[in-house]
């Protein structure tokens, strides 16, 4: 039985505007939004007419301590500790119906303004900033309203236009939680002693272990009633390295062990186990033999390799997006997702569903680290079913709206130029009919028959371990590819590329196992502190066809002279 915790959170619908738990006593920094935003509301106009008059605020502080160490063979080359107070401020004239959002103009920026705010808790100087902060974003929303006026009387399309806004109800979330600062630097240690193992590893070239921990306190208040009010933190140790093989190929690896709570990052054992394993396989791959010819046949997922590519090719392309109106009808616009149109429509195989749940905690006893209690929009998260039976049931939705997409389930987790992002937290994606470790391989071996080829190819890893959106060319660049054969015989392959993946690829799936893994990972700004952790939960599959060819390029000589820790055995002698 699958095992899992969610978040508990309550909402309340706010009847009297700007209530916001107010029998509660309140710290300066809230005092002092409030009290700007009250402010902002009742006296910030333009004299213009028609200019559009203000119908929607709201203001985040994000609260952020952290520590950042960067070490290499056991010494430490970098280090930097601090923090930063930052306040962003959106606010839109109009109405939810017709606002200045959604359009492309001169000098127009949908995404929220930012200032820095002093660390300590000035009431004046908080009031300060945000005064002129807002007055800002006021002048530029007013001037894109008027352009986007300007470019609607110019249309001649008699379409019905999308609402610009979503109204949510009144949100209100507090959470005592809270993280020692003196934490975040309590697993430094483990990253020295990560590091210090490539000391004997003189046939890897280069490695360093990042170590970043951050606890971050959100505050989010709107005019619709909604007030936020909670901490968080995120650590994370990525090990890198790389070294090149005989034809001057570079080879990298990495191993990224993260959580949303220091406390529950793996023992130190696990981790060095982990490295340990990463060191073994970058030497195994410098003698690999490279793929002779391209190989066209069936090829198993296997592990963390079936998450990254779902998470590439699948996850990536489930959130809503809307393209802008434009001041100029011939300007470029930003595609739209061609998956809002295929709702009710295969896109995978029949043996594939898929849940997003951000307010999952765990997962078969595992924490699961997407999970978060509200979004970037005020707008609790929800359990959605966006994959059935292989068909495209929803999308992940924000409070723009497209289409028949009306409402946010929650989603927005990332501001880009266009506005809120829908990103997932905990994706569970749960077999039909899932086949056992040992009928897989009967699957694998009997798809080789029926295409006639001697071996079969499993991957177990793919390169980058931040990859978000696929190439553009329907390439897959895969670090840890294996030929399998029928005796149970692997040889470990070179780097190489899966070609022509297309939309229709997922839906080759001809077999998935009962198992499933967890692949923890972040989206966007990869070790940083604004790195967005998601977990995918996942089961191996066999696609029925792909072609594999090894990597396309030259690459440079390896070094002349031996890594200077060590006599390391040149490849030709590790071949002996």
């Amino acid at each position: 039985m699958k095992i899992f915790q969610r978040i508990t959170i309550a909402t309340t619908v706010f009847f009297v505007l700007f209530t916001w738990g107010q029998e509660q006593s309140e710290d300066i920094l809230v005092q002092a939004l409030k009290d700007e935003m009250q402010r902002t509301l009742a006296e910030l106009k333009d004299e213009e007419e028609n200019s559009g008059e203000i119908y929607f605020v709201s203001y985040r502080v994000v609260d952020t301590r952290f520590v950042s160490k960067n070490y290499e063979l056991g010494g430490t080359v970098a280090s930097t500790r601090g923090g930063n107070r930052t306040l962003e401020v959106d606010l839109r004239v109009g109405s939810y119906e017709v606002d200045q959002s959604n359009f492309m103009g001169r000098g127009v920026s949908n995404r929220p303004f930012s200032a820095d705010l002093p660390i300590e808790d000035d009431y004046d100087e908080i009031r300060r900033i945000a005064w002129r902060l807002t007055d800002s974003v006021f002048k530029s929303r007013i001037n894109a309203y008027a352009q986007k006026q300007t470019a609607l009387a110019n249309q001649s399309s008699t379409e019905e236009r999308d609402p610009d806004f979503t109204k949510e109800e009144a949100f209100e979330y507090r959470s005592d939680t809270k993280f020692d600062d003196e934490q975040l630097a309590s697993f430094a240690a483990t990253g020295k002693d990560l590091s210090a193992l490539f000391k004997g590893a003189a046939d890897i070239y280069s490695s360093r272990v990042t170590t970043t921990a951050s606890n971050r306190r959100t505050v989010f208040l709107n005019s619709e009633g909604s007030f936020v009010d909670f901490e968080e933190q995120k650590c994370q140790i990525l090990t890198t390295a790389s070294t090149q093989n005989e034809n001057g190929q570079e080879l990298r690896d990495f191993r990224a062990h993260i959580a949303i709570d220091c406390s529950e990052l793996p023992d130190t054992e696990t981790m060095i186990s982990d490295v340990r394993g990463m060191i073994s396989s970058l030497q195994t791959m410098r003698l690999a033999s490279e793929l002779d010819e391209v190989y066209f046949g069936p090829i198993m997922f296997e592990g963390q390799a079936a998450a990254q590519f779902m998470k590439t090719y699948l996850i990536s392309k489930l959130s809503t997006s809307r393209p802008p109106l434009t001041a100029n009808p011939g300007q470029f616009r930003p595609d739209r997702n061609s998956f809002m149109d295929r709702i009710g429509a295969r896109i995978a195989s029949r043996q594939i569903n898929v849940v997003n749940d951000p307010t999952m905690t765990e997962y078969d006893g595992r924490r699961l680290i997407g999970s978060y209690p509200v979004d970037l929009e005020g707008v609790p998260p929800q359990r959605t079913l966006l994959v059935e039976q292989g068909r495209l049931q929803t999308m992940l939705t924000t409070r723009t709206p497209v289409d028949d997409f009306r409402k946010s389930n929650g989603s927005t987790r990332w501001f880009g130029f266009g506005g809120g992002t829908g990103i997932p937290g905990n994706v569970l994606i749960e077999p039909e009919d899932g086949l056992s470790a040992e009928d897989m391989k009967e699957e694998l071996w009997q798809l080789l028959v029926d295409f006639n080829v001697d071996f079969g190819v499993v991957v177990r890893q793919i390169s980058s371990p931040n990859a978000i959106t696929g190439s553009t060319r329907g390439l897959a660049s895969v670090m840890e590819a294996y030929k399998v054969y029928p005796d149970g015989r692997e040889e470990m392959l070179a780097p190489v590329e899966i070609l022509d993946i297309t939309d229709r690829t997922l839906r080759d799936i001809v077999a998935v196992s009962e198992e499933v893994t967890q692949f923890d990972t972040t989206h966007y700004s990869g070790t940083g502190t604004n790195s967005i952790p998601v977990s995918i939960v996942a089961p191996s599959f066999i696609i029925e066809e792909l072609g594999v060819r090894k990597v396309q390029g030259s690459g440079s000589l390896p070094p002349v002279v031996p890594h200077p820790y060590s006599e390391a055995p040149s490849i030709e002698e590790s071949k002996r």
